[in-house]
């Protein structure tokens, strides 16, 4: 699964396909993005290019989980609303699961000498799918409330994250640090 590089993101990206019922095409572009940066990573010639192109695939695919929600929110009422969020939650699970399993088993059989590179290549026909797929399904849908993209307060957000989140990820590599 790719996360986001910042939590904030997530947050605007549903403001933004409520602002401006848009969701059907933010969750497309979400949908289609990653699936092409899949390609992008797996071609990566350098470790810059590679990081580069992971952290865009995070940002893309922040876009979906908001819309996918959002489009619940909208388009769904009492059991069905329910029964959706439900098996979105589950379905997560399960992916989570089989993903870190389908990614070790990949990386170990090193197909043809490719070492990981496989473990994204596999996401390329699923995101194709679902981007054809959902073009039929998800219904273009509006915020009848719309509310505005709250710019300095989703600045301070990802600031305070990020503040909070690099010392404890990277603390422990600092020089002078006694463990």
């Amino acid at each position: 699964m790719t996360h986001s590089p910042n939590p904030a993101w997530p947050r605007s990206m549903a403001r933004t396909g409520g602002l401006y019922g848009v969701g059907v095409y933010v969750l497309l572009a979400g949908a289609f993005m990653p699936v092409a940066d899949f390609f992008i990573v797996n071609v990566a010639p350098t470790i810059d290019a590679l990081v580069a192109a992971r952290l865009v695939q995070g940002a893309t695919a922040a876009m979906l989980v908001p819309q996918a929600l959002a489009t619940f929110q909208a388009t769904l009422e009492g059991e069905r609303k329910t029964r959706a969020i439900a098996l979105y939650g589950a379905t997560s699970g399960i992916a989570a699961v089989v993903g870190q399993l389908a990614g070790g088993l990949l990386v170990s059989a090193n197909l043809f000498g490719t070492s990981w590179r496989p473990i994204l290549l596999v996401n390329i026909p699923l995101g194709i799918i679902v981007f054809f797929a959902s073009r039929f399904v998800v219904p273009a849908n509006r915020s009848p409330h719309p509310t505005g993209i709250d710019l300095p307060g989703t600045v301070l957000f990802a600031a305070t994250l990020t503040t909070l989140l690099v010392p404890l990820t990277e603390g422990h590599s600092a020089s002078g640090v006694v463990s």
